[in-house]
């Protein structure tokens, strides 16, 4: 969808400009009673239309929290979503007194979440944790120009040995939100709200912590893995970390495809100490 074309909507309705990821824009309007998300791209429509099929399921009782679901409109050729607009404060912004409660509520929520058995879950696709790893492992042997010698050694070395954990085997999938960081869950009263979506997905459960334990604090850690009450053993967590670990490089994929220099540079400047902490786990 041209951006112009986008930005000229959003002017002549009096949208304010909130956001813009890799997929999508978003807006606000002037009351904050809606948020408006614009698909970029053509698979953006399609994330948009299954997210108003499955996110109405995600109630409070089924799951713990809020999750704000889009209408989707249709307006001169341009086709949005249209959220509630979520009232609260990020995880940063909470006095130490509420955050050990938001992370109660967050693992709680994870847990109810990845419990949830419904049909209509199960008709999404099945995402392997184990084979994903390995192609962006396949991939990134492939950039030893880029990385040069010493980052390539250490990621050589730390994607063959989280390859090697045993675990991936044993997975069974459950719908995961994909993207659960801290920039996307409100507290407000004593509840969370989760928002964009537009990742979920049927993989392991591990996967929806792999922002979260590089994002908190490692006495945050505990908290999480002792509320979030599945039977998640030490090949969980380790997992976890992992996914974190694979999820960097494919965004590093992504600038090289587009062939984007200054932002692969910045990238790689950003890793050198995380691959030396990861090497450690």
């Amino acid at each position: 969808m041209d951006l112009n074309v986008i930005k000229q909507f959003a002017t002549e309705n009096h949208l304010t400009f909130i956001g813009e990821g890799f997929d999508n824009i978003v807006y606000t309007n002037s009351s904050k009673e809606s948020v408006f998300r614009f698909p970029k791209k053509s698979d953006g429509l399609d994330v948009l239309r299954k997210e108003s099929i499955i996110l109405p399921y995600l109630t409070p009782d089924a799951c713990n929290a809020l999750v704000p679901a889009p209408v989707i409109h249709e307006n001169k050729g341009i086709v949005y979503g249209q959220y509630p607009f979520v009232e609260g404060r990020l995880y940063g912004e909470l006095p130490s007194s509420e955050k050990q409660d938001f992370l109660i509520k967050l693992a709680v929520f994870l847990q109810r979440l990845h419990q949830i058995n419904n049909p209509i879950f199960s008709q999404l696709p099945s995402v392997n944790g184990y084979e994903r790893f390995k192609k962006v492992f396949q991939k990134i042997e492939n950039l030893g120009s880029v990385l040069g010698a010493e980052k390539m050694g250490y990621a050589k070395n730390l994607f063959q040995k989280f390859l090697q954990q045993k675990g991936y085997e044993r997975v069974r999938p459950v719908f995961v939100h994909g993207d659960v960081s801290l920039d996307h869950i409100y507290y407000n009263n004593g509840q969370i709200a989760v928002i964009d979506w537009s990742d979920f997905q049927m993989t392991d459960p591990a996967y929806d912590f792999h922002h979260l334990l590089n994002e908190l604090p490692r006495e945050a850690h505990l908290t999480l893995q002792t509320h979030y009450n599945t039977g998640a053993d030490s090949s969980f967590w380790y997992r976890a970390y992992a996914y974190r670990f694979m999820d960097t490089f494919e965004v590093l994929l992504v600038f090289v495809e587009q062939q984007n220099e200054e932002q692969v540079s910045s990238f790689l400047n950003e890793i050198s100490s995380d691959l030396v902490q990861w090497s450690k786990l």
